[in-house]
């Protein structure tokens, strides 16, 4: 027969023993409770929500941050031919001066072009201006980006147009074509802005772009310009269904850019041929300016009346004004009896 030993335990003991098994207890519990803290917490972190930002791209749109680690989106890719600091370097050498400045670009891929905001030193009412890079060309120029002109609204004037006077109202007119007809003459401001004091009144002045439709299908534009202070002036027309670009002012002249199709094609043929068209106000009245070696010179050309030439003009200059470019002529091209000549291109427009 096995003997039970009972030992009698004091209550110091007990309690000592009871304290014991109640720390290893709660210490589990704790143990239990971080655990759970902490797998709680790593759920809550593959779940936060990304703050809201957007970064700019360099097409002019904007991404969010998404996915676990709040990343910013990828941005659409860019097709440039020069990137962003080439086309910086030429907008700082070309657009500003001392105590001016630029921002970052932003790449438009239809026009091809870079454009950088400018912090420039002269201001104009209205605007804000950009030094806009052309990539195929690497030349710069400012582009004011005017929204509205002081005492100026070209939407609501009178134009004087194939002979007839057309009034716009918030750049609309409507009339019949005959009395006994029931087609109408629409006539629309499309718009195509660009300022400046063309007949030096010291007020501006503002050129721009409408389009007149008749009982056909053709849709015609015109030129126009509203003077400051004096009225509409005059419309001449560019052509039908053509594809308009720009509109300038600088060096004295109006500049029109635009794209036609050529003689033999149709009008279901998207125009292509580009073509730039000069104009100025003469005693407050739109005319066309067609002097080659004032616009040679106006673009900072060199104008040869012997050869009828102007070197360092950029092809697209040259072609829209219907010379023939030739990128790497030789300077001494002129001169028969030279024996030896620096090798050196230069690039020039010649005229028939």
């Amino acid at each position: 027969m096995k003997k039970i030993i009972f030992t009698a335990l004091g209550p110091s003991t007990l309690l000592r023993a009871g304290i014991r098994h109640w720390a290893l207890g709660l210490g589990t519990f704790f143990i239990f409770l971080v655990a759970i803290f902490l797998l709680s917490g790593c759920g809550m972190a593959n779940q936060r929500a990304c703050t809201e930002e957007a970064k700019l791209c360099l097409d002019g749109s904007a991404v969010g941050r998404t996915g676990p680690n709040c990343e910013f989106a990828d941005c659409p890719a860019v097709n440039s031919i020069i990137s962003e600091a080439e086309a910086r370097a030429i907008a700082e050498k070309s657009c500003i001066k001392g105590g001016e400045a630029l921002t970052g670009g932003i790449y438009n891929e239809g026009t091809r072009t870079w454009w950088f905001d400018a912090n420039l030193n002269a201001t104009k009412p209205g605007c804000n201006p950009a030094c806009v890079v052309n990539e195929n060309t690497k030349t710069a120029e400012i582009n004011w980006r005017c929204t509205g002109l002081i005492n100026i609204d070209p939407r609501n004037e009178t134009y004087l147009i194939e002979k007839k006077s057309v009034t716009l109202i918030d750049g609309y007119n409507e009339a019949m074509i005959t009395p006994v007809s029931a087609a109408k003459q629409i006539t629309r401001y499309f718009g195509n802005e660009a300022t400046g004091d063309f007949n030096n009144d010291g007020k501006e002045d503002v050129a721009f772009l409408l389009t007149q439709q008749g009982g056909g299908s053709g849709v015609f534009y015109y030129i126009a310009v509203d003077l400051g202070g004096i009225g509409g002036t005059n419309a001449l027309m560019l052509g039908d269904r053509i594809a308009p670009q720009t509109t300038e002012f600088k060096n004295g002249l109006i500049n029109v850019n635009y794209a036609e199709r050529n003689m033999d094609e149709p009008f279901t043929v998207a125009p292509s041929i580009g073509l730039s068209n000069y104009y100025k106000i003469v005693n407050n009245k739109l005319v066309e300016y067609r002097d080659t070696a004032a616009l040679c010179t106006a673009n900072n050309g060199i104008w040869s009346e012997e050869f009828l030439e102007c070197e360092n003009v950029s092809k697209d200059w040259c072609e829209r004004n219907g010379g023939q470019f030739e990128d790497c002529a030789s300077p001494c091209r002129h001169d028969k009896a030279a024996t030896a000549c620096i090798l050196m291109c230069v690039p020039v427009c010649q005229f028939q």
